[in-house]
């Protein structure tokens, strides 16, 4: 199976999940297909502005404040390929879950 580009973009802002699925499931991601993968090329990962700026639940807020440090840990385990890693963070987003 070749990967070469990573785009999670799985996300809740369930306050009892927000922890495992946005952040462990961003790492779980980042281990099993980038860290290690010669054919890695691009990783983005979707953060939030509430990251930085705390205005959501403290627990979503983390989640997405995360997706930074991530990102940069991930640059540098895939720098060996040649490949590169960023994040982004979007605003809000009005969707039926909010």
């Amino acid at each position: 199976e070749l990967i070469d580009i990573v785009l999670p973009n799985h996300a809740t802002n369930d306050e009892e999940q927000c922890l495992s699925v946005n952040l462990e499931g961003y790492i779980r991601i980042a281990e099993k297909y980038c860290w290690d993968n010669e054919n890695i090329k691009s990783v983005v990962f979707i953060g939030s502005q509430s990251g930085f700026n705390g205005i959501d639940f403290p627990r979503y807020s983390a989640s997405k404040a995360g997706c930074f440090p991530l990102m940069k840990y991930t640059s540098r385990k895939i720098a060996k390929y040649g490949a590169c890693c960023n994040s982004i963070s979007p605003g809000p987003v009005l969707t039926e879950l909010n």
